[in-house]
């Protein structure tokens, strides 16, 4: 009886509707049983007739019987999605509903047995799987083993002829390829170790730490090769639709860097990855593809002793010299091997970047400094300093690990200074920098005033000032006349703890480069600034109960000496000559005191040396750098005032009035957008340069930052350039801008899926159309709709039959883009045309022709860039560009003979709308553009739609 009646239902449905079935697909028509079986098993739509089965049964008035069929087609709808629990959901509510007729109820507990069931079944496929692939990697490390093996044996018998005949030092490099090969083999470590007692074992350590090094980047640059292999082929097979082959390249991808040595250098692209891998699961699930390896999104690297039988070779290498050194009993100094790898964030921005600064332009760039390197020099100036070279004595570095062979007593100080650092990433380090112009009294009146002294470990270029917070050390040195405050910079450390604050004017501004005697200054583009570049490390310590932090300092000076000649290509010219310093300091600093170096020289125009032949008025420079831990986002960083610069030329800016950069993260460096040739139709369509991508891209970021923040008209400007924000505002504003840009990259990663249609068809019909689809117009000359999801569904439903496969304008494209990114769909049509006649004289005195072809193009080009919100909303920017060839001309270029071919000159008709506006999953953006040249009677429909799952 129930499939009597399900098929009456269906004959019923299809004798309602017209000949061509378009009532029954019609919106127009109310929710019934009927329209979402026929969406079910005709259309084969189970989402769209989702929503009807369950309008069907929140209707009081639905029949009983009726209301049990619809919420059997809702289970049904979830299940063919692979929502089982939803299903499940659904037919228990069935169950319980004792109106439901007995039968029903009964099939209904049948079929929620049976989705249980699928259920489990569903998940030991997973694990299955997961098994399967466990068991694929073991048969693969197995045979990579057993490899390594045959290949260590026959290093080590090598080795074996080699200490025969007394040649130790190829002997041991034998044996370090073979453990390197083979850690875990007792006859090298025996051999090796017999080896060692031939000779010093801090230059054998040595010899195995440049082994390991020298094996690095080649190692690194093959599995940079892998991982983009990989990832390209994966981006490949979500373009073709085979999500479940882009899951398996793109988990094998983030496993070998997971099991690799450099997941610290290969963070940023694992990230990129494991979105990557999120987008591939979701749509093979969507499309219930077979996943085999489980399918949990790998977001955190698994710990070492996890990645079952592949390990980074090198910890295992070190360990096992550890192993062996740690077992000798000669009496030698024991070695220790400490890992100073600095542990990553899993979302290193989550923090928040912050940076300002005041006075001399400044700017924040990438440092390199790194724990290691702060451990190894602290070591070696401030524990048992003079006693780390000789016999059995060793302080050496490799990347991140530090190799220290010494006596008991002061193994027990590096373990302590090694535990101090935390095992977890540290919070963010507020680190503040202080520059002051100095007489030639001035520095020894700042050591003066600050208390500031070397000890006799120190070096004399740098102290720490205990006695003072930094706002007193600041009141002090503004009391002096023989000191002037140059430039102030605010920064917080996270990720690896490391940046480079760089103060730096531009060289052309130099006097003494700025005269316009010959020959003339020519400065290369490296040679564009000069100044102070501080670079720094710093990492808070206080995990233990000490407040204290570790920095690192590394300050540079460049500055312009007078030009030299220089013969070049294109004559004699005057080439600029830099003179450069540098002091460094690895403290550990106390919070609230500061490390102040001495000794720098002052290479800024209006204050130093720079232009200026008696040596300026405060030749000499004076740093300060502070540091604590970073506290609330919005109040550890200070916004500083602009310090006075005596002499400078350019006025100064008020009290409040600042200039800061903000770095705008992926958002600003690794998005590269899609642009169309600005002059298209009159320039053919070819893929823009990079730097047009990257011109429309920063103009774009400007606009939309300085709207969003609301920068006023006395304030600015704002640029944006090289990922990073700069602009010169108002507290106030800054407390703007710092939201607005941290709202911007937050979702930097996310990916959008943008449908675009187009549809040429008379004006008349067009508006009918939109009528019948129940879309809300305000006016006739209205060119841009927003559809909700409603409209968007039954438009789309309506044109399905309307297309003109002669419409030059028609086409329909899947795209998509990152949060911010242009992207481009089009469909052009192009024709070859004499584009110009070419006339050359050749050596004997004769004329030449020479015809230059080219193409002349028409169609349509839509350009789309997304950027996403909250709560699902993506605000879509969309420019429709329509471009018809209205007559080719001809034409002779004057002087060229008769016989000569004609120069076509082609004219165009080109219409254009845009819009931006957010929209919801589901939702879209109509474009009703009229047809060039056809005077309003006919219209294109360019329908921008998000699709859901987007």
């Amino acid at each position: 009886m129930r499939r009597l009646r399900t098929t009456l239902l269906l004959s019923l449905a299809f004798l309602a509707g017209s000949a061509d079935g378009t009532c029954v697909r019609g919106d127009d028509d109310p929710p019934s049983l009927a329209r979402a079986l026929y969406l079910e098993r005709t259309m084969r739509e189970p989402e769209k007739a989702l929503s009807v089965f369950e309008t069907v049964v929140a209707n009081q008035a639905t029949p009983v019987a009726d209301r049990a069929q619809a919420r059997f087609g809702i289970a049904r709808c979830h299940e063919s999605a692979g929502r089982f629990d939803a299903a499940i959901t659904a037919l228990s509510a069935l169950v319980d509903d004792e109106a439901t007729p007995t039968r029903d109820r009964e099939d209904a507990r049948a079929k929620r047995g049976d989705l249980v069931k699928a259920k489990t079944t569903s998940g030991d496929r997973d694990a299955e799987a997961r098994r399967t692939d466990e068991l694929r990697r073991a048969d693969d490390a197995r045979r990579n083993k057993e490899d390594r093996l045959s290949a260590a044996k026959t290093l080590i018998e090598s080795a074996v002829a080699q200490i025969k005949a007394k040649r130790y030092e190829d002997a041991r490099q034998h044996l370090l390829d073979a453990l390197r090969l083979d850690p875990g083999n007792e006859r090298a470590i025996t051999l090796l170790d017999e080896v060692g007692g031939r000779t010093d074992r801090g230059e054998l350590l040595k010899q195995a730490i440049r082994f390991v090094a020298s094996n690095r980047v080649a190692d690194l640059a093959r599995l940079t090769s892998t991982v983009d292999a990989l990832r390209k082929s994966a981006k490949t097979a979500l373009t073709e639709g085979r999500p479940a082959d882009a899951v398996d390249a793109l988990r094998t991808a983030v496993s070998r860097i997971d099991e690799s040595d450099f997941y610290a250098e290969l963070e940023g692209t694992r990230r990129e990855l494991v979105a990557w891998f999120g987008q591939a699961l979701k749509e093979a699930k969507a499309k219930g593809a077979r996943i085999d390896g489980g399918t949990v999104v790998p977001v955190e690297r698994p710990p070492l002793d996890a990645l079952g039988p592949v390990k980074p070779w090198r910890a295992e290498f070190f360990s096992l010299l550890g192993r062996i050194f740690a077992s000798r009993e000669d009496g030698a100094a024991a070695v220790r091997f400490y890992d100073a790898a600095i542990p990553p964030d899993s979302s290193p921005e989550a923090a928040g970047t912050r940076f300002s600064g005041s006075g001399i332009a400044s700017s924040k760039e990438a440092g390199s400094l790194r724990r290691s390197q702060w451990i190894e020099k602290y070591l070696r100036r401030e524990v048992s300093p003079g006693t780390w070279s000789g016999v059995d004595r060793l302080l050496d570095r490799y990347d991140d690990l530090v190799v220290v062979q010494h006596g008991s007593g002061v193994l027990k100080t590096v373990d302590a200074l090694a535990a101090s650092f935390p095992v977890t990433p540290a919070p963010p380090l507020a680190v503040e920098i202080r520059v002051y112009g100095a007489t030639g009294e001035g520095i020894a009146e700042a050591a003066r005033l600050l208390g500031a002294s070397a000890i006799a470990t120190e070096d004399g270029v740098s102290a720490i000032v205990r006695a003072f917070s930094l706002e007193e050390q600041e009141t002090l040195l503004a009391s002096s006349s023989n000191l002037v405050s140059l430039a102030r910079a605010s920064l917080r450390l996270t990720g690896r703890r490391t940046a480079t604050i760089r103060f730096h004017e531009q060289t052309a501004a130099c006097p003494a480069y700025a005269d316009k005697s010959a020959p003339p200054v020519v400065i290369p583009d490296r040679d564009a600034t000069y100044g102070l570049d501080v670079e720094l490390y710093g990492e808070d310590l206080g995990a233990g109960g000490k407040k204290d932090a570790a920095v690192s300092i590394i300050a540079r000076v460049r500055r312009p000496d007078r030009p030299r000649l220089a013969p070049l290509a294109t004559g004699w010219a005057r080439a600029p000559i830099f003179v450069e310093q540098a002091c460094e300091a690895d403290r550990r600093l106390p919070y609230g005191a500061s490390i102040v170096l001495f000794g720098l020289s002052n290479p800024f125009r209006a204050t130093g040396y720079a232009g200026d032949a008696t040596g300026g008025a405060h030749p000499d420079l004076l740093v300060l750098v502070s540091a604590k831990p970073s506290g609330s986002l919005a109040t550890d960083v200070l916004p500083p005032t602009a310090p006075p610069i005596p002499g400078a030329t350019a006025p100064a800016l008020p009290a409040d009035i600042s200039t800061r950069d903000y770095d705008l993260g992926a958002v600003g460096h690794d998005l590269v957008d899609e642009p169309p040739p600005e002059e298209w139709p009159r320039a053919t369509f070819a893929a823009s340069k990079a730097s047009a991508g990257r011109g429309s891209r920063d103009a774009f970021l400007a606009g939309w930052i300085t709207d969003q923040a609301r920068l006023s008209s006395d304030e600015g400007p704002l640029v944006v350039r090289d990922g990073k924000a700069t602009v010169t505002a108002s507290v106030g504003t800054h407390g703007r801008f710092g939201a607005v840009v941290e709202a911007l990259v937050a979702p930097a990663d996310r990916i959008v899926r943008v449908d675009v249609a187009t549809l040429e068809l008379a004006a008349d019909r067009a508006r009918k159309l939109l009528i019948d689809a129940k879309v809300e117009r305000t006016s006739p000359q209205q060119r841009v709709y927003h559809l909700d999801a409603t409209a968007t569904n039954a438009l789309a439903e309506r044109v399905e039959s309307l297309h003109d496969p002669a419409s030059r304008y028609e086409f329909s494209a899947h795209l998509a883009a990152r949060h911010t990114q242009l992207v481009t769909a089009r469909s052009i049509r192009s024709r070859a045309i004499i584009e110009e006649i070419r006339s050359e004289r050749r050596d004997d005195g004769t004329t030449g022709l020479t015809p230059v072809n080219g193409t002349v193009e028409e169609g349509a080009v839509v350009s789309i860039r997304p950027v996403v919100w909250t709560a699902g909303l993506v605000s879509i920017y969309a420019t429709a560009l329509l471009a018809d060839v209205e007559k080719i001309d001809e034409w002779r270029p004057e002087g060229l003979p008769p016989t000569s071919p004609l120069v076509a000159l082609p004219r165009h008709r080109v219409e254009r709308a845009a819009a931006f506006g957010p929209i919801s999953e589901g939702e879209s953006m109509l474009f009703l553009v009229p047809a060039p040249g056809t005077d309003g009677a006919r219209v294109v429909l360019v329908i921008v739609r998000l699709p859901r799952g987007s």
